[in-house]
């Protein structure tokens, strides 16, 4: 027979067993999650990238803003591109370098659609290096103007308009990154007249790049002259209704349509799609002066013209009561406040308009007479007042008092390109 005491040893060493089992059992599943913890706090001292750990919430899941941050950290440019326009039409791709391009909030586009041949240019068919002068002075003034490193500066040639090697070296040089657009046409019964506005559609392709939050657009004709930075954080569009912000435009002395020289966009893969659409469709569609007029149609919420001179004042006099008591009629059009787009046609049309709010200027938009058909000066003009300008008057000192800053940006670079 077994002892009283035997029988007592082997409980007791069945029992140890229990407990190192147990404790073993314990260690097995507190040990993962200790070294997963202790990780987590090594990863906290990298350089500063967002990990998958840093946005966890104290619910322990992520939320779905939160997975979007961390599929955009790990991805390169090219990768977040690729997703943004999976569901945009082929045809509509804009290319760009991105291999070579660091992720950005928001873009500046500007384009070169077209041009005459070298010295087949008129006062109002421009050739094809007075589009490049005009980019090479915007892209010098912003260097001056545009700090931000969450911007990106696009200048998106026409595909298979024909652009020297040594002009995009020198664009290139100036801040621009060289992409090309897709050539976007209508059928010839819609096409514009005016054969400056013939190569104007491709302009509709910007809307398309989704990989941004929202584009700036800018014509060949402008030129920044104060800070654009706030613009480019896209806070405008504070409402989900609004598409597109556009300055107002003085068409005809009067306050009708906003002007697409200089226009804010949130992208958008389905929107390009249905304006696109528009094209086709014989119901809307029609021979159209200029894509100005084609896209005041499709966003038809700046015609009223007695709403619009409210709009106006209401900004002039900062009346912010005024203007939040107008938005609810805003429609899919958000105001973009003069000072970026300030259009050189109302320093004559509209003269005491233009003097009261020229030193708030920070995008001159240059309507009447282009930079590159101003006189060449450096400094601002002795007399007050504007030229008037005048179908039959050939003088190109009208609606050029702001000439000699196109001619300073345009000197700078040159300056850089010869470095």
């Amino acid at each position: 027979m077994i002892s009283r005491e035997k029988i007592a040893l082997k409980r007791r060493s069945n029992a140890t067993r229990t407990i190192r089992s147990k404790t073993l059992l314990v260690l097995s599943m507190i040990i993962p999650v200790f070294l997963l913890f202790s990780f987590r706090d090594l990863a906290s001292l990298d350089d500063g990238s967002h990990t998958k750990d840093s946005i966890v919430k104290s619910s322990g899941k992520i939320s779905s803003n939160d997975q979007t941050s961390i599929q955009k950290s790990k991805e390169s440019w090219c990768d977040t591109v690729k997703r943004a326009r999976s569901k945009l039409d082929p045809m509509f791709h804009i290319d760009v370098p991105c291999e070579k391009m660091k992720p950005a909030k928001s873009a500046i586009v500007s384009m070169i659609t077209g041009g005459a041949p070298e010295g087949k240019g008129s006062r109002v068919v421009f050739e094809g290096g007075d589009y490049v002068k005009g980019t090479l002075a915007l892209g010098a003034s912003l260097l001056d103007n545009l700090k931000s490193d969450d911007v990106h500066k696009l200048l998106l040639v026409k595909k298979g308009f024909p652009l020297p090697e040594e002009h995009v070296k020198n664009l290139e040089a100036v801040g621009w990154t060289m992409g090309v657009s897709p050539d976007i046409n209508v059928e010839a019964k819609y096409m514009p007249r005016f054969g400056r506005y013939k190569n104007v559609y491709p302009k509709i392709s910007i809307i398309g790049l989704e990989e941004y939050d929202c584009v700036f657009f800018v014509d060949a004709d402008t030129l920044t002259v104060g800070s654009i930075d706030d613009l480019m954080t896209c806070s405008l569009f504070d409402k989900p209704e609004y598409i597109i912000a556009g300055g107002l435009d003085f068409y005809h002395r009067k306050w009708k349509h906003f002007n697409t020289g200089a226009t804010l966009w949130k992208t958008s893969a389905a929107e390009l799609e249905r304006v696109f659409a528009k094209t086709k469709d014989e119901s809307f569609m029609r021979r159209f002066e200029s894509d100005q007029i084609f896209i005041n149609e499709v966003y038809a919420d700046r015609h009223d013209t007695a709403f619009n001179s409210k709009l106006l004042e209401a900004e002039i006099n900062n009346d912010q009561s005024e203007f939040e008591s107008m938005k609810k009629d805003f429609g899919q059009v958000q105001h973009l406040p003069w000072k970026y787009n300030a259009q050189t046609h109302v320093e004559f049309q509209n003269p005491s308009f233009w003097n009261k709010r020229a030193e708030d200027n920070r995008v001159l938009h240059f309507t009447e007479r282009k930079g590159w058909q101003c006189p060449e000066k450096y400094s601002p003009p002795a007399d007050k007042d504007s030229k008037r300008c005048t179908p039959n008057n050939d003088d190109l000192d009208c609606a050029c008092r702001e000439g000699y800053k196109w001619y300073t940006y345009l000197k700078k670079a040159y300056e850089i390109t010869k470095k």
